[in-house]
């Protein structure tokens, strides 16, 4: 009975320490979200499956992050990041599962939703980030805007690049003056 126990205890040990290092691999460490590995992931099986599912990705990058860990510190940079992290996967709720992308960029998955629906969530996105308290080590850091890429996988194009084409529209969104909302092929929403 000992052995067993034994046995069962070292089981255990070993199926808690596979999902924490499961959940190491997937996670962002700082901001808690799924980093970009479970979002190349993520992609890949949409990819693959018959026929692809509508899925439409935002691209979301800080505008203007240096600015943060140049004056504050990268301590105070962090908890930008984190404070982001959260107003982000508040604004898009069930609607779709957040990622770090790197850096001060994020990604976005919605499934199923249509182009008004994304505009929507990118705008809540980037109204809550405006409006968001910033502080650090209780000193007030101000507050941010970002900017948005949008792009889907309508009118046959594929989830394989969706997010390279929502990459390529952010660009766009930051050439316009930041703080806008690109959506491939339409074009820039302002606040």
């Amino acid at each position: 009975l000992g052995m067993i126990a034994e046995n069962v205890a070292l089981a255990t040990a070993n199926l808690r320490l596979r999902e924490r290092l499961t959940h190491l691999a997937v996670r962002d460490p700082l901001t808690g979200l799924m980093n970009r590995r479970a979002l190349d992931e993520a992609l890949a099986s949409a990819a693959l499956e018959e026929p692809e599912p509508d899925l439409t990705c935002l691209v979301v990058d800080i505008d203007h992050f240096k600015h943060f860990n140049d004056e504050f510190g990268h301590d105070a940079g962090d908890a930008v990041l984190e404070t982001f992290a959260t107003v982000l996967t508040d604004a898009v709720g069930t609607r779709g599962r957040c990622y770090r992308f790197g850096g001060e960029e994020f990604a976005v998955l919605l499934q199923d939703a249509s182009s008004d629906t994304a505009r929507q969530v990118a705008d809540l996105v980037r109204t809550r980030a405006a409006t968001a308290r910033l502080e650090h080590a209780g000193r007030i850091l101000g507050s941010i805007t970002v900017s948005v890429g949008i792009a889907d996988n309508r009118d046959g194009r594929k989830v394989s690049t969706v997010r390279t084409r929502a990459d390529l529209a952010l660009l766009r969104a930051k050439e316009t003056g930041r703080n806008v909302t690109v959506y491939e092929d339409i074009g820039v929403e302002k606040v």
